[in-house]
């Protein structure tokens, strides 16, 4: 994964096991759907997905 604020390689870890290895995968992921699979707080998800879209559209 691309490195995005806030994600480190704990978190990068269990993103893959959700199969989100790039930028573009979060920026098109469900924020519901990856924090249940996550197991991680969908506030949390969202702020990623959304700094996700920033990172794409520079």
């Amino acid at each position: 994964m691309d490195v995005l604020k806030g994600i480190g390689p704990a978190y990068a870890e269990r993103l893959g096991d959700a199969d989100v290895y790039t930028v573009g995968d979060l920026r098109d992921a469900d924020a519901a759907e990856l924090a249940a699979a996550t197991d991680l707080s969908e506030t949390r998800v969202s702020r990623w997905i959304e700094r996700a879209n920033d990172y794409c559209t520079t």
